[in-house]
């Protein structure tokens, strides 16, 4: 089967999306009364759900919700990382990882940004998690962003792991 490698493939958000997305956060919600090692103190659950349904979908992988991965696609167990953001993803936008998941054993790390409104996605790229962590740049929480805009800097709300959207691997989908 023909692949097509692509970084930064947008997404339109569809009413089955958010259905999916909200089951998923109503089981997870049944599961964990309160949400440890959340930067947005759980607020954030819903959109995590729905990035994970986007990329599944995306990528034809299963949606798994394991405390280490979200998603299995053959051998290969991805942990989703999602954001929300107001445009399309810049290639120095940051993908993250916080610094209280780094143990998690998963294989893969996938990064999505949903843009505010729930119209539309952006399936980012991923990286190999050991490949993650050699490349990436570490941030103390309150630190400044380095290439954030002097009138309105970004102050980094966790400890985190970074690298920029430029720099992580594209993703393979099956063409038809």
């Amino acid at each position: 089967m023909p692949y097509k490698e692509e970084k930064l493939r947008e997404v339109k958000i569809l009413p089955r999306h958010i259905e999916l997305a909200k089951i998923k956060e109503a089981e997870f919600r049944k599961k964990v009364e309160r949400q440890r090692n959340s930067i947005r103190n759980g607020e954030g659950v819903f959109d995590g759900c729905l990035g994970e349904v986007l990329a599944a979908e995306a990528i034809g992988a299963e949606l798994v919700s394991t405390v280490d991965y979200d998603l299995k696609k053959g051998d290969h167990t991805i942990d989703v990382k999602t954001k929300m953001c107001s445009d399309m993803p810049w290639d120095t936008c940051n993908c993250s990882v916080a610094d209280y998941n780094t143990e998690q054993n998963c294989g893969h790390y996938l990064f999505v940004r949903i843009q505010y409104g729930y119209e539309r996605a952006w399936i980012m790229g991923k990286m190999e998690k050991d490949a993650f962590y050699k490349n990436a740049k570490f941030y103390e929480e309150g630190e400044v962003d380095p290439l954030s805009s002097k009138k309105s800097p970004y102050k980094f709300p966790a400890s985190c792991w970074n690298m920029y959207l430029k720099d992580i691997e594209p993703i393979k989908y099956e063409t038809t």
